[in-house]
């Protein structure tokens, strides 16, 4: 969860985030009004999308730990029109790290997916970053 679990329970439906980070919470479930956020750690926090049917989201955004296996299991959730929003894409480039393997994914989802890719400066930060947004087609 985050800034945009704030912004996103504004402008959506509904709106459920998980979070690792006990201080990072304790912040965001401050501040929400009406999404859910729970705090979970190592596995169950990856599995929460569990849940859910396939099909339930309309988006699905990854910006926190562990991403790789976040993302592996988005794409199973994901029906035709769902979202899937990787945040710093090009982190891990040069590491080889969780990122770059999403990074690799993305390259090779196929036909089925659309894949678009937003490269650009961060607020406060003196690198650019990327963003990739999936559309299943």
């Amino acid at each position: 969860c985050g800034m945009s679990t704030l912004w996103f329970e504004r402008h959506a439906g509904s709106v459920h985030s998980a979070e690792d980070s006990a201080v990072w919470h304790k912040q965001i479930r401050s501040r929400a009004k009406k999404a859910d956020i729970c705090l979970l750690e190592g596995e169950s926090y990856v599995h929460k999308i569990r849940e859910f049917s396939p099909g339930h989201f309309d988006l699905i955004l990854i910006d926190g730990s562990h991403r790789l296996a976040c993302f592996q299991l988005a794409l199973e959730h994901a029906r035709p029109g769902t979202l899937v929003l990787v945040d710093n894409t090009d982190s891990d480039r040069t590491t080889g790290g969780e990122l770059y393997v999403i990074d690799r994914i993305l390259n090779e989802l196929g036909p089925q997916w659309e894949v678009h890719r937003f490269p650009g400066w961060e607020w406060g930060n003196f690198y650019a970053s990327e963003t990739t947004v999936c559309v299943r087609r």
